[in-house]
């Protein structure tokens, strides 16, 4: 009998993607800009989120979920929790766009993308920065 503790555990319900749950977007044909914000409190990081929604929208609730997920999974530097945020993001919501600022101390890292061919200037250049 093979001891299995270190391995990988591929149960989607222990992955952090699976926190982020999605609703339908109840105006697909309009952009518009959605503001999330949280903290990691075990590293005191802040998490400013913002995205145009293509067919999904976060629920709030997932959202504050997924970073409790993030804050006991050990994700402590901000490049980490950026990038992790981002990936998960475009592989469950698949915004047009998102932006996502995490914060520590003195450091914060900025982090962007958007689908291809998608752009509204009109919109992100009306943004204050993060």
């Amino acid at each position: 009998m093979s001891d299995d503790t270190n391995l990988p555990n591929d149960d989607e319900s222990t992955r952090p993607e699976s926190l982020l749950t999605g609703r339908s977007n109840p105006r697909i044909s309009l952009d518009y800009i959605v503001t999330l914000t949280g903290k990691l409190e075990s590293s005191h990081q802040s998490i400013r989120l913002r995205y145009v929604p293509d067919k999904l929208l976060i629920d709030g609730a997932a959202f504050t979920a997924h970073l409790a997920f993030l804050d006991g999974d050990g994700a402590v530097a901000p490049e980490h929790v950026a990038l992790t945020l981002l990936d998960e993001m475009n592989n469950e919501i698949v915004p047009r766009w998102v932006q996502i600022a995490v914060t520590g101390g003195s450091e914060t890292v900025i982090v962007e993308d958007r689908q291809p061919n998608w752009e509204n200037s009109d919109i992100l250049d009306r943004l204050p920065p993060l």
